[in-house]
């Protein structure tokens, strides 16, 4: 690869001096049968402020794994001294569990699927995302909910995999998708962690 077309900037921090690309991608070798595994991205390493290097993807998969009840997380907490969760819940999920009621389930599933419907209009993706959040609000002060997502991460993260500045501290509830309509998905159905924390960023700050 010769560079970035007219960016020297940009190829000058992608390509090193033998020529090499970095993708920023980080993973390990399997000692046993030498494969190497994808772990995450360089970019999306959280550093809390003892100096701790932290790589969300391993934990946020382990949560995704052991919970029925949340869809899609996302870690932060950049430059603090504990991790904090963005919980994506799922309506269904609640009502078959029993946390809430299956009519109003079923409206709001009706929303959570337009908003992660590619082909959404804006004005229909806009008014469902306002239905949730009505809803997320009221989920919020629901304490047998906050607990039982914060029992299914506590689960998910206090093995012996996980050190102890991994644990998650605390989680902010969502009933609204991470999605391409509502800009917090790519096109490649990838989490955009900055824009993620910039739409939450009023809430995170109550905390």
């Amino acid at each position: 690869m010769k560079g970035y077309y007219k960016n020297k900037e940009a190829t000058e921090k992608a390509i090193d001096k033998f020529g090499w690309f970095n993708t920023e991608d980080l993973g390990y070798i399997n000692p046993a049968t030498g494969d190497l595994f994808i772990s995450g991205r360089a970019k999306d390493t959280i550093v809390l402020s003892n100096g701790e290097n932290i790589e969300p993807q391993p934990i946020e998969d382990a949560i995704l794994s052991s919970s029925d009840l949340v869809e899609q997380v996302m870690l932060l907490r950049q430059d603090e001294k504990h991790l904090r969760a963005i919980a994506v819940v799922n309506p269904d999920a609640l009502a078959k569990a029993g946390l809430l009621d299956e009519e109003l389930a079923a409206g709001l599933m009706k929303d959570y699927e337009t908003v992660n419907d590619p082909k959404c209009t804006e004005e229909d993706c806009i008014e469902a995302c306002k239905r949730l959040e009505e809803a997320s609000n009221r989920i919020r002060s629901k304490g047998i909910i906050i607990a039982q997502i914060r029992a299914d991460i506590k689960k998910a993260t206090s093995g012996a995999a996980f050190r102890k500045w991994e644990q998650v501290s605390d989680v902010y509830i969502t009933l609204e998708p991470f999605a391409m309509g509502n800009g917090l998905l790519t096109q490649s159905y990838k989490v955009k962690r900055h824009s993620i924390t910039k739409r939450y960023e009023h809430e995170l700050c109550q905390k």
